[in-house]
């Protein structure tokens, strides 16, 4: 079903205008109908029922949207962020906000990633993050209730991950890591690195979940 831009046509009589306003009506109900409540309840008409977006970007390459003009305060939507490797590969939400500050535009939905990575007591990658982001990872032994929290950040060239100590009621009262996650010296580049922590558990197959932005706002 298309929309007719010509209706009514003042060239045709009423009798054959008819279908030509109809199938407009059901064009118009039919649209509608993909992202909004439409004549269904006086609470939901009009109201978004799914929010779908297309990415911003010009030629390939992804772009902000100009910003926003009063009455407008705000304008939410969708931009390719880039993996480790420098490929665009995902589509997060960002907002943009009416006033000229900074930032102007920040990434409002983190990239999530999860896998298994067999840990023992020498560092080994987990994953490879994308230059300048941050964020937090939960890693556990398969099986056990060790888990194990960290915060990381990357630079330009190298990303570090920082473990929480957490209480471990078996060990006595002293707060401690099941996990410990690589930085410093013992860093290496983009690659999160973690190794478990000897006398905690056992050398094996340890699932891990993580969010990470990106840690320059446009």
């Amino acid at each position: 079903m298309s929309w007719s831009s010509t209706a009514p046509d003042g060239t045709k009589s009423v009798k054959d205008n008819r279908p030509i306003l109809g199938n407009n009506t059901i064009y118009t109900e039919t649209t509608m109908k993909i992202d909004h409540h439409w004549n269904e309840s006086v609470s939901l008409d009009g109201h978004h029922n799914v929010i779908q977006q297309n990415k911003q970007d010009a030629a390939g390459v992804p772009v902000n949207p100009a910003q926003p003009v009063a009455p407008i305060q705000g304008k939410t939507y969708v931009r390719t962020v880039s993996d480790a490797a420098g490929n665009d590969n995902s589509n997060q939400l960002f907002f943009r906000q009416d006033f000229i500050g900074y930032p102007l535009a920040y990434q409002v939905s983190p990239v999530y990633q999860t896998g298994v990575a067999n840990l023992t007591t020498t560092p080994s990658t987990i994953l490879s993050v994308p230059k300048n982001v941050y964020g937090t990872i939960w890693i556990w032994r398969q099986g056990t209730r060790n888990i194990q929290t960290a915060t990381f950040f990357s630079d330009n060239t190298v990303v570090e991950g920082f473990s929480l100590r957490i209480k471990i009621n078996t060990h006595g009262s002293t707060s401690s890591t099941v996990v410990d996650f690589s930085n410093g010296a013992i860093a290496s580049a983009l690659n999160l690195q973690a190794a478990r922590v000897s006398g905690f558990d056992s050398d094996g197959n340890y699932n891990w979940k993580c969010f990470f932005y990106g840690a320059v706002d446009i």
